[in-house]
């Protein structure tokens, strides 16, 4: 799972994006792009390469919350644990998107800076320490700044059911992300051990 790539395409989207999203992609080119970003998360046709995405994450970030697929909108807390060097372009990708959907983003991009804390030691065994993704938003949210991820996922949960309009299981479905996306990983370097 390199990493030197990783930040190329990072400087990439930094230098070349605009400031709107101009491409409607499919989900199945978001599904490719995050595949190619070592974040299977999501099953694709594989008819998009998601080659243009992958290189431009702030795009992709937008894309990905702009999405009527709710799996898709969900890939973004996976993608920020496998990647928190993107912790830096969530800003512009908010700045592309509607108000509600700014939200959304930052909503999920706040449940992945806590779960990012709570599995700090399994994420670190698979891909190294990374640097943990600051907290960008919990004031603008509402959430508290201090305490326990577990305490203020609560809190994050409570804001997304209210802004959503949706009384569903958030802390679950938050947790569904971290550990779907931590169970494929493991698997991924088991695997490789033995090739």
């Amino acid at each position: 799972m390199g990493r030197n790539r990783f930040k190329s395409s990072l400087e990439l989207d930094v230098k070349t994006e605009s400031t709107s999203i101009t491409r409607k992609p499919s989900p199945d080119t978001l599904a490719a792009a995050l595949a190619r970003l070592d974040v299977p998360f999501v099953m694709s046709n594989a008819r998009g390469s998601g080659a243009y995405f992958a290189n431009h994450p702030t795009t992709l970030l937008a894309s990905l919350v702009a999405q009527a697929d709710a799996r898709l909108r969900l890939s973004i807390i996976p993608l920020l644990l496998r990647h928190p060097q993107f912790a830096a372009l969530v800003p512009r990708a908010v700045r592309k998107v509607s108000p509600r959907r700014r939200k959304i983003l930052k909503i999920y991009y706040t449940a992945a800076m806590l779960l990012q804390s709570k599995y700090a030691a399994p994420l670190g065994r698979l891909f190294g320490y990374s640097s943990p993704l600051p907290d960008l938003y919990s004031r603008e949210l509402g959430i508290p700044q201090e305490g326990d991820a577990e305490m203020r996922l609560q809190a994050l949960a409570r804001k997304h059911s209210v802004t959503s309009a949706l009384a569903l299981n958030w802390i679950g479905t938050y947790e569904h992300a971290a550990k779907r996306f931590l169970k494929h990983a493991q698997k991924e370097c088991e695997w490789a051990q033995f090739n």
